[in-house]
């Protein structure tokens, strides 16, 4: 077999240790629990680009790379200051020499074709425009992956820099062909920086972003960002009190449909009808939740409900309208299926989960205050990033129900003392 050189540091530290693909996927997976890092699991094809310096991991997908090879993440993924060659590719297969089969991809084959592909594309004409359409794109898929893992600080700055190169391509003006897929990826990248906007309490930026994404919606008329557009519609109005605006917004996209959606609109219809008393609604949006939910890996919009999910949803909410059977019921579920992980899991509505589990220790007839003050605070202490105002007002929910007599027990106090350091927050329950 011809040698083959190794494009990144991170390739030749493989290569030393004699890793594959496979095994640095493991390896990642161990490291990011040890670490306690709230980010989903590499996937091998998200692993090669990695190798191969064609994609830059997330914030703490970055922090678990530097944690298993002791070098920042720049280093890893530049250009080895010293070349070496690698007598074989098999390295990067979970099989050995000749025992590997001949359908199997050989990593750094494909690694170098890549840049070779990139290099060529970069020198026809409007190759550049199209290499940066394509890989725009791949960084919004990556976005969509880890954005209910990472702290949406870390976040910002990432995305500004992609809608920024976006906004940079249509004002050079782009031939026809090529003119939707830009729209979309303006729409997309508009649309996340509404989220990351809301998620950080600046509702007037979250409206404007969700209006410039609402524009490229209505042009590309693609459903995932049609809807998501909509479900940010709704959350801003839910978390200002204006529920029955909450519900208008989702009503206005009854026309599309898809399944990777269906079941958060839904959810959204519930908790806003909840908030209206209308519970017959609210009770039967669920049931449209629980059976349209799906576990698609995450696309540029939403977060998807799936199992986990649906529990949360179901708990939270029927807690809301007094049904506290119910919640009792689902609240175990969405506990499980947050830890397990999943294309569902995001780190703030895990935390919802934990706050229902809180609440209802305290709404037992015979309270549990310091083990509810117990599980309150290893959400304030243990995250990874600052609590979101729409966990923080369900924290304050929590934190009213103590009586004067449990305040004075050492658990609790510890949790009043932490939650108060908290930032302010005008925010509204789940």
């Amino acid at each position: 077999m011809p040698s083959r050189v190794p494009r990144t540091l991170l390739a030749v530290l493989l290569v030393e240790r004699g890793w594959t693909a496979e095994k640095l996927c493991r390896v990642f997976a161990q490291t990011a629990a040890s670490l306690k890092v709230r980010t989903t699991d590499v996937s091998l094809r998200q692993a090669r680009r990695w190798i191969a310096a064609e994609n830059h991991p997330q914030p703490p997908a970055a922090r678990v790379l530097e944690q298993i090879f002791g070098t920042p993440i720049d280093e890893l993924l530049a250009p080895p200051k010293t070349p070496v060659p690698v007598q074989s590719a098999a390295i990067y297969s979970e099989t050995r020499g000749e025992e590997e089969p001949t359908d199997r991809r050989d990593f750094i084959g494909v690694a170098a074709l890549s840049l070779t592909a990139a290099d060529v594309l970069g020198r026809t004409p409007n190759g550049a425009e199209a290499l940066t359409i394509a890989d725009l794109e791949s960084d919004v898929d990556d976005i969509a992956t880890s954005y209910g893992s990472t702290p949406y600080l870390d976040l910002l700055p990432y995305v500004a820099d992609r809608w920024h190169r976006v906004r940079e391509i249509r004002s050079d003006g782009l031939p026809p062909p090529k003119r939707p897929r830009v729209n979309l990826l303006a729409g997309q990248y508009a649309y996340f920086l509404g989220r990351i906007s809301f998620n950080l309490q600046d509702f007037r930026a979250a409206r404007r972003f969700a209006e410039i994404a609402g524009g490229y919606a209505d042009v590309s008329r693609e459903p995932v960002l049609v809807l998501s557009v909509a479900a940010l519609h709704s959350s801003i109005a839910y978390h200002t009190r204006r529920y029955r605006a909450a519900v208008d917004a989702l009503n206005s996209v009854n026309d599309f449909r898809h399944p990777y959606m269906d079941a958060r609109i839904a959810a959204y219809l519930a908790r806003a009808y909840a908030k209206q008393g209308d519970h017959a609604n609210a009770l039967a949006a669920l049931d449209r939740m629980e059976a349209t939910a799906c576990t698609m890996t995450p696309m540029p919009g939403e977060t998807p409900v799936g199992p986990a999910a649906v529990a949360m949803f179901r708990s939270s909410i029927s807690l809301m309208i007094g049904r506290t059977d119910m919640a009792r019921e689902w609240a175990p579920l969405a506990e499980q299926g947050y830890q397990s992980g999943g294309g569902d899991f995001t780190t703030e509505e895990a935390q919802h989960a934990d706050v229902t589990r809180a609440l209802l220790l305290l709404s037992d007839r015979k309270p549990e205050p310091e083990e509810a003050a117990r599980v309150a605070l290893r959400l304030v202490t243990g995250s990874s990033g600052p609590v979101t105002h729409t966990v923080a007002a369900r924290l304050r929910q929590c934190v009213a129900t103590f009586s004067a007599a449990q305040r004075d027990l050492p658990d609790v106090a510890a949790l009043l003392s932490e939650y108060r350091a908290l930032p302010a927050t005008t925010g509204q329950e789940r």
